[in-house]
């Protein structure tokens, strides 16, 4: 293999480790290597079930495209929006159960893998408050 620039090599095939052979126009035979197309992290990693919530997935193995990325929970898909390389935004589905999903990112045809999760829960509710008063200040009383 001849290394003709970062990851990419002329190709040629060997049946006995001495003859390499080339394509046979004599054309080099390229062979380029894609970095693993990866959801690294989300940020935050939880949120309500309600869906809304704005999220922050790092990425790598893929180039910033022209085509929107599509942000996959689960099996629910959302439009999501390049920030920056490596970094996509979006909002959270709402989801009927409290549960965690993979997350992944989606750009045309080509799926991401994922390291990373997200779950979904309850909105907190207020059942009591204590102490129920509080002493009052005014400026006058300063």
């Amino acid at each position: 293999v001849e290394r003709i620039q970062p990851l990419c090599c002329d190709v040629s095939l060997s049946l006995n480790g001495v003859d390499y052979h080339s394509a046979e126009n004599g054309e080099p035979l390229i062979f380029v290597y894609d970095e693993k197309f990866l959801v690294a992290s989300i940020t935050p990693s939880h949120g309500s079930l309600n869906g809304g919530t704005d999220v922050n997935l790092m990425v790598s193995g893929i180039e910033q495209h022209n085509s929107g990325p599509m942000c996959v929970f689960g099996g629910d898909e959302v439009e999501g929006q390049w920030v920056e390389e490596g970094l996509v935004s979006c909002s959270t589905p709402a989801s009927l159960w409290e549960i965690g999903v993979t997350v992944g990112i989606r750009v045309g045809d080509v799926r991401s893998e994922s390291m990373a999760t997200y779950l979904f829960h309850p909105d907190p509710v207020i059942t009591s408050v204590f102490p129920k008063s509080l002493p009052s200040f005014s400026s006058e009383n300063q």
